[in-house]
């Protein structure tokens, strides 16, 4: 029996301990794994790791059960449980390590010239120093038409995502990437009722809180990362999250914690190596709380995921893309992944990654065609085995 007096602390305590102490072989996860701080763990012994810092005993296989009373007592203690499925990273037989990405773009519903007049628009109202509405109108106009979209039909613009993770999970994909602001909520967020039950393993999206006013802007806007159901956010700083528990991770950000990395904005601690885990802000128990996902190490391959906003010009690829890859590849293979949304009738034949997708043989993309909403979704195949070797220079 599992002692009641375990509480959560002491899960995320035993998960801690666990991560500087190797799981026993004979005490590894066979059918189920759960979540915590965005790393995996056996259910039964994170429990008797647990169980020994809240009673000094620790508890032995055989004296609680798992699967339902394992499973059933994490998950009361908001713990995400899931069957072990492999989750986005493939050991092929020569050992190289894959990854699926479904990467969306998303229907503004407007021109390219129309929302040029929704920037001036947003301009002339904005009561503000001339470099400050420089900096903000274009971002405004954009939230403002997203908005838009989510307020004539709510129910129609849910229905649009989910129909985006349906296809996407249906085509195998590992991970889904969803521009900015694109999973847009009320009140609080629920993922289930925007995605529905049919995603990938991780989606990786923008999301804004509609109607969330600061003076005459918008705000509400951030980038979250869900793994296995469980949400992690990102703030001001760049969050490193592991797929499997495996050297292999992604960096989610969006285009403006992306400036982070490409040193435009400070850190709030910069990192001494590549790799090295970066602290978000410091808000409290969510600070804390990721501090112990650990960030992959130097040598590590790395997935740089970047949920962007409108449609954006070949330098914003050739300048920032390049050089986040660029600070984040001196001793490992890194690829970079951007999803925006694009205007209406545009032409679509870019593949937003760098290196160039199909120009290394690492990185393979495959074009997709718009839906009923004019919505695409492509796939990139990605191979990030084997790691660089660190440079001697």
């Amino acid at each position: 029996m599992i002692p009641k007096t375990i509480t959560r602390e002491h899960i995320i305590e035993a998960a801690r301990w666990i991560d500087s102490n190797p799981v026993p072989e004979h005490r590894e996860a066979t059918k189920y794994e759960v979540t915590v701080n965005g790393r995996n763990y056996p259910p039964k012994y994170l429990i008797a790791v647990a169980s020994q810092m809240a009673t000094g005993h620790s508890l032995k296989p055989d004296e609680f059960g798992g699967g339902v009373e394992a499973n059933g007592f994490l998950s009361r203690l908001g713990f995400v449980v899931h069957r072990i499925t492999g989750l986005a990273v493939v050991a092929s037989p020569q050992g190289q390590r894959r990854v699926k990405i479904a990467r969306a773009w998303l229907n503004m519903g407007i021109t390219m010239t129309e929302f040029k007049q929704r920037i001036d628009e947003v301009r002339k109202s904005l009561k503000a120093y001339p470099e400050e509405v420089r900096r903000k109108a274009r971002p405004e106009a954009f939230k403002q038409v997203i908005e838009s979209r989510f307020e004539e039909n709510k129910s129609d613009y849910y229905k649009r995502l989910r129909s985006v993770s349906r296809d996407a999970k249906k085509a195998g994909a590992d991970i889904l990437v969803l521009p900015a602001c694109a999973m847009m909520y009320e009140g609080k967020f629920d993922r289930c009722k925007i995605l529905g039950d049919e995603v990938p393993g991780i989606v990786a999206s923008g999301r804004l809180h509609a109607r969330k006013h600061s003076g005459p802007l918008l705000a509400g806007e951030d980038a979250i990362i869900l793994r296995d159901g469980q949400l992690f956010e990102i703030d001001t700083g760049v969050l490193w999250i592991g797929l499997d528990g495996k050297p292999f991770s992604i960096m989610a950000t969006e285009s403006s914690t992306i400036m982070h990395v490409r040193g435009e904005k400070p850190w709030i601690r910069r990192p001494s190596l590549p790799g090295e885990w970066v602290l978000p802000k410091d808000d409290g128990q969510k600070a804390a709380a990721l501090v112990s996902t650990m960030g992959p190490q130097k040598n590590d391959q790395v997935l740089i995921l970047d949920m962007g906003h409108e449609r954006y010009p070949s330098r914003y690829l050739f300048n920032t893309l390049r050089t986040v890859l660029e600070s984040q590849r001196k001793s490992r293979r890194a690829v970079v992944i951007l999803s925006s949304w694009h205007y209406k009738n545009a032409t679509y034949k870019a593949s937003w990654t760098w290196p160039p997708a199909d120009e290394v043989n690492y990185v393979k993309w495959e074009k997709g065609e718009p839906n009923n909403y004019g919505d695409v979704f492509d796939t990139i195949k990605v191979n990030l085995s084997p790691a660089r070797k660190p440079r001697t220079n």
